[in-house]
């Protein structure tokens, strides 16, 4: 039997709980989905609180601003 440590990486290296390694997988129709770690670099995370800071009617003027840039950069790739 391995170590507790070495149980738990192992079940993440196959995608499965400790437990389930241990002492067997049940049938299951789950889905597992592999864990991302997302990071945002700083200069984003700062855009985005200073977006979280504005009034509701200035949020709402910057998405449109935006979706109106995304549509432009979309037709400009055509």
């Amino acid at each position: 039997m391995p170590r507790q440590r070495n149980l738990i990486a192992l079940a993440q290296l196959v995608r499965i709980t400790p437990t389930e390694l241990q002492y067997g997988v049940q049938a299951s129709s789950r889905v597992r989905e592999t864990r991302v770690e997302f990071r945002i670099p700083a200069m984003d995370q700062h855009a985005i609180d200073a977006f979280i800071a504005l009034p509701p009617k200035a949020r709402k003027l910057v998405r449109e601003l935006i979706e109106h840039l995304r549509e432009s950069e979309q037709k400009r790739k055509r």
